[in-house]
């Protein structure tokens, strides 16, 4: 039977979003959804969410990898060799995997790299679930049996135009990946190299299959299936393809201390911006790490449509806007915040807004506030339940299945826990403060910051 492969990771829409949460929002709690956890003789970890009210399966396998394990000088090769692998495997040609789905009705078909981990996903019919799975185990097992050289070098561009797409050519980000680079410091694998992703050129096929070999496979991988399938028939079929694919356990990675202080760092930077800004990022605590969750609560309520930022900042014209958000990842995490300048406006009373703010916060807000902020959170959860799609996305990513779609967890959180979390962590010595200035005179090609100065004024 021949193969298939693609690229990418897509999103729902804001008005899907606020569409399905409201559907969702009267459903008992807790939800009932049955996830069924095994694992293969060879360390693959198989998740099974079955519910034949769905039209279909989606079936998604995450390996334990990303760009955080890029050796140093092959800054790429994580996202690089997800594209290889896309392409096709041992016993498909490149471009099959693709096309065998189309051709059986796949409804989405995807790859993507983040920080943590390489993903894969495809939603089929349930009829075609035995396909996809032998793909998946194709995929997973058999390398494909020579690297073209000129189609590596294809896939090298391809990943260096999504680096500029997505980061470089975007101011926004690049301030944004300026203020990561000032929190995660220059030993810590979440560092980008100031130069992006010129080491990509340097990758050679010798490197693509090493890094195959390391860490593409089973023990190494978390198998996912969601939607319209029976689940010991289906069990069988993992069984079937990938329960004889040999498997080696990956490297240990270096430990990270649990805590590091960026230092109170303070920054004017001149940047290919419209309007000033303030810029504010701190060094928080790893994903489902006690304060991840409760810090995605405070991101809420400072920055929700009540928010203590949106009142003290935009209702009273000191800025325009203002966001904020608890960016997690599993070696570290950094709270983000963001805020336009008002044309013509002062800085310092952002700074002294922010501060008591987040005073207000520490000391405990009143109950109800922390309600609606996890009702809001729980209700953009449950747009997580509505496609096979998103609940397959979800369960690769949960570490504990006794609450799949980490909904109790937030359920727990009382306003003592957010008032913990943010005096623990959104304190000056974790913190990194940026005022963006728009520039007064042309940047050098391709430069979208200039930090004209930098002060630290903590240990």
């Amino acid at each position: 039977m021949p193969k298939t492969s693609s690229l990418g990771w897509a999103g729902f829409s804001l008005q899907a979003l606020v569409v399905a949460a409201g559907r969702l929002a009267h459903a008992a709690a807790p939800v009932n959804l049955p996830v069924e956890q095994h694992r293969l003789d060879n360390g693959l970890q198989v998740i099974l969410a079955p519910d034949d009210s769905l039209p279909d399966v989606a079936v998604a396998v995450r390996y334990d990898v990303g760009s955080a394990d890029d050796p140093n000088g092959l800054e790429g090769l994580a996202h690089l060799v997800e594209h290889v692998r896309f392409k096709g495997s041992a016993h498909v040609a490149p471009g099959d995997h693709m096309r065998l789905l189309e051709q059986v009705g796949a409804g989405y078909v995807q790859g993507a790299t983040t920080r943590d981990g390489t993903y894969y996903i495809e939603t089929v019919p349930p009829e075609a679930l035995d396909l996809a799975l032998w793909l998946e185990s194709d995929r997973m097992g058999f390398a494909p049996e020579q690297l073209d050289e000129a189609a590596e070098k294809h896939e090298q561009t391809i990943v260096s135009h999504e680096y500029r797409w997505r980061t470089f050519d975007s101011p926004n980000s690049r301030l944004a990946e300026m203020m990561n680079n000032e929190v995660f410091p220059a030993w810590h694998p979440y560092h980008v190299p100031s130069d992006g992703l010129a080491a990509i050129g340097n990758i050679g096929p010798r490197d693509v299959r090493a890094f195959m070999r390391t860490w593409y496979t089973p023990a190494n991988a978390r198998l996912v299936l969601a939607g319209a399938f029976e689940p010991g028939a289906a069990l069988d079929l993992v069984t079937r393809y990938f329960g004889s694919l040999p498997s080696t356990d990956p490297p240990k990675r270096p430990p990270l201390p649990p805590t590091w202080r960026p230092g109170d760092v303070v920054m004017n930077v001149l940047a290919q911006v419209q309007h000033k800004s303030v810029l504010v990022a701190w060094a928080t605590p790893p994903l489902h790490e006690p304060g991840d969750r409760e810090l995605d609560l405070a991101a809420r309520i400072l920055t929700g449509p009540d928010g203590l930022l949106v009142r003290e900042l935009v209702e009273r014209g000191l800025a325009t806007g203002v966001t904020a958000r608890q960016a997690s990842s599993r070696r570290g995490s950094m709270f983000y915040l963001s805020i336009v300048v008002t044309d013509g406006g002062s800085v310092e009373p952002l700074a002294r807004v922010i501060e008591q703010s987040l005073a207000t916060l520490s000391a405990g807000v009143k109950e109800e506030v922390v309600a609606r902020a996890r009702k809001w959170w729980t209700d953009v959860r449950l747009v997580g339940l509505e496609t096979s799609t998103a609940r397959a996305g979800r369960l690769a990513l949960v570490d504990d299945v006794s609450d799949p779609w980490d909904l109790a967890a937030y359920g727990r959180i009382d306003s003592g826990d957010v008032a913990a979390a943010v005096g623990r962590w959104l304190v000056p010595a974790q913190r990194v403060a940026a005022v963006v200035y728009p520039s007064g005179r042309p940047l050098p090609v391709g430069v979208h910051g200039i930090i004209e100065s930098r002060e630290k004024r903590m240990p």
